[in-house]
């Protein structure tokens, strides 16, 4: 059992379990820690973007769709913040 607490004071309790046995325990946990961080990072795009909703991963080519797409023109974030701070 493995209690943690999070910068904002909120603390879990887990199990983690291994059949690593000269591996050190808190190095375990840092490597079990880590991994659910990295997790949770794949868990974002599935969130937010749909990432598991896809159907195929067929792919097909700017040539064939170039004349369905409009182009335009789209600001990046960098030039959003240099002609705001200007």
């Amino acid at each position: 059992m493995v209690q943690a607490t999070n910068p904002a004071g909120r603390v879990i309790q887990v199990s983690i379990l291994t059949d690593d046995q000269k591996l050190a325990a808190a190095e375990v946990i840092r490597l079990m820690f880590n991994r659910w961080v990295q997790d949770n990072d794949f868990n974002y795009p599935d969130k937010h973007f749909g990432i598991n909703q896809i159907t195929s991963y067929g792919v097909s080519g700017y040539a064939e769709l170039r004349h369905q797409v409009e182009d335009r023109e789209v600001r990046s974030a960098e030039v959003k913040a240099l002609r705001g701070a200007g």
